[in-house]
C-alpha cells in the first residue's frame, strides 16, 4: 500500500483516548531490550563496579554506537527535547508512538499526545549501560545521547537502508 493510500484510509490516525503513558510503558521496555541487542550491551553484573571503574574500563565504542543509533527504530523510545527553536518545546518528553520523516509523535507522562518536529531540535535519549535483566534497577548506569533532529529527517524505514557519511554540522 502506498503512503498516500495509507493516509487516505487513516492507518496513521491515532485515537487520542489511547494516549496513555501506562499503555506504552511495556513498549518502552521492549525498546530497551531491542536496543541492548542492537548495541551488543553486556549483561548486568550482580555487583556493579564503581562509576569511575565503569567509565574507564567498560565504555563501549561510541563511533560504533552512533552508527547503530542512526539506523535504529525509535518507536518506544523515551525522547526529551534538549534544545529547540520553539522554546516552549524545551523539556518536552514522551514515549515515541509514531515517527514520520519530520516529526516524532509522543505520549507524555500526563497522557497527552504531542507532536515534536525534528527540524531545529536537539533530542536526548538514554540507554541502559547494561542489557536489561530481571535484576536491573532504576538507578543502574545509563548513557545519554544527543540526536540532532535535522540529521534524522527521514522515515525510520528509509534511515535503516541509507548509507550516511560522517560530517561536521552546526546546529541551531
Amino acid at each position: 500500500m502506498s503512503q498516500r493510500k495509507a493516509m487516505e484510509v487513516g492507518i496513521w490516525r491515532f485515537d487520542k483516548k489511547l494516549a496513555k503513558w501506562d499503555l506504552f510503558w511495556p513498549i518502552h521496555l521492549m525498546w530497551e531490550r531491542y536496543m541492548a541487542e542492537v548495541m551488543g550491551l553486556p549483561p548486568r553484573p550482580h555487583h556493579l563496579p564503581s562509576r569511575a571503574d565503569v567509565a574507564s574500563s567498560q565504555m563501549p565504542n561510541i563511533g560504533a554506537i552512533q552508527a547503530k543509533l542512526l539506523k535504529a527504530d525509535f518507536h518506544g523510545c523515551i525522547i526529551k527535547v534538549k534544545e529547540c527553536k520553539n522554546t516552549s518545546r524545551i523539556g518536552g518528553e514522551g514515549i515515541v508512538v509514531h515517527e514520520t520523516g519530520n516529526t516524532f509523535k509522543v505520549v507524555t507522562r500526563k497522557d497527552k499526545l504531542k507532536v515534536l518536529p525534528k527540524q531545529g531540535t536537539i533530542f536526548i535519549i538514554s540507554l541502559p549501560f547494561y542489557s536489561p535483566s530481571s535484576h536491573s534497577q532504576d538507578d543502574d548506569p545509563r548513557i545519554e545521547f544527543e540526536l540532532y533532529g535535522n540529521q534524522f529527517r527521514f522515515r525510520a524505514a528509509e534511515r535503516a537502508g541509507k548509507k550516511f557519511k560522517a560530517k561536521e554540522t552546526i546546529e541551531l
